[in-house]
């Protein structure tokens, strides 16, 4: 689990220095190079969110502090890990988004051990009801297996995400 947990918040590091290299980085190759660093870090065909022009104009550059004051590193709320039938142990990563204003839930990134190594291989996000899950790209892996731990880092603020976060806090001091 500490592998992950730290595979997890260095994805969220660099996925926020990507959206800043978006913003700010003249140089394509540099900014190329950082989305190249967050997109090792997917496997079943998925690639990161982050994404410009490939010649931004001046005022891209110019409204960077704008759209870079909505951009946030996600919150890592919790990861549980499950005996996956195909993938051996899977961690489900509850995330924010990279929006300043979200506090809660919106995506759930699935990790699993590959030959490369960890890597993102489902990426599923929250339902307007709070509760389900829509499918967003990846391997599709349900049923997830038997539920085999809990690491909980900060409660959402959502009241849904906060009830399910604490019913997954009892599930670990059975």
């Amino acid at each position: 689990m500490e592998e992950v947990i730290a595979f997890i918040k260095d994805f969220i590091e660099q996925e926020y220095l990507a959206f800043r290299a978006s913003a700010l980085e003249r140089d394509e190759e540099a900014y190329e190079a950082q989305r190249d660093i967050v997109d090792s870090m997917y496997g079943a065909g998925l690639t990161t969110e982050v994404n410009r022009d490939p010649e931004p104009s001046e005022d891209w550059f110019a409204d960077a502090d704008r759209y870079l004051g909505d951009i946030n590193p996600r919150t890592l709320f919790q990861i549980k890990a499950y005996d996956h039938p195909e993938y051996g142990t899977l961690y489900r990563c509850y995330v924010s988004s990279y929006s300043k204003w979200s506090p809660s839930y919106s995506s759930s990134l699935y990790v699993a051990r590959r030959k490369s190594g960890l890597r993102i291989i489902a990426r599923y996000n929250i339902a307007e009801n709070r509760k389900d899950w829509n499918y967003r790209g990846g391997q599709r892996i349900e049923p997830l297996g038997d539920l085999i731990e809990v690491r909980q880092f900060q409660p959402p603020s959502d009241p849904v995400d906060r009830a399910e976060y604490e019913e997954s806090a009892k599930a670990v001091k059975k």
